[in-house]
């Protein structure tokens, strides 16, 4: 996919074009088993905020998802941002993981929740409950389109709404 980024900050604005590509491999040998790698954000800038370079933050992610053979359910697990490196130890990208599910309620209505440990742990506070990370949508197909909406939590930061609309042409 193609993608135009676009940021404002006070009076400063940058901007960029970034593009993002994936590969899903079905396997043979396990009955609804899906292995994904995906790569988000090979791009350039357009416009910067000043005169400091900026480069687009690479993102490579590797998951899986399984249909469970005797449940309505599609389940995923992922691990997120594998190309961020603070010099610190591999357990550290281990921590960036996701899982999450998908309940279909009808063949044209899936209800979907998901928790991602990353987001979580970016956003904690020092005392009290954290629900960062839990996100919770529904999809709905309809003719050759599907709707999809997701609530994401960001604990004290707020939350995001999200809405896609995708057409099968």
């Amino acid at each position: 996919s193609v993608k135009l980024v676009y940021s404002a900050l006070d009076r400063y604005t940058a901007s960029a074009i970034a593009f993002d590509a994936g590969i899903i491999y079905q396997s043979p040998a396990i009955a609804d088993l899906s292995i994904g790698i995906s790569l988000s954000n090979t791009g350039f800038v357009l416009k910067r905020y000043g005169r400091e370079r900026l480069h687009m933050p690479l993102h490579l992610r590797i998951g899986m998802a399984k249909r469970l053979a005797h449940l309505p359910l599609l389940f995923t697990a992922a691990l997120n941002d594998l190309t961020t490196s603070d010099g610190g130890p591999l357990w550290n990208r281990l921590k960036q993981f996701s899982v999450g599910g998908e309940f279909e309620i009808t063949p044209s209505i899936h209800f979907r929740l998901g928790y991602r440990n990353d987001v979580n742990q970016s956003v904690k506070p020092l005392s009290g409950r954290n629900f960062a990370g839990i996100s919770a949508g529904l999809g709905i197909a309809w003719k050759k389109f599907r709707f999809d909406y997701a609530y994401v939590t960001y604990g004290q930061l707020g939350v995001q709404n999200r809405i896609g609309i995708v057409g099968e042409f």
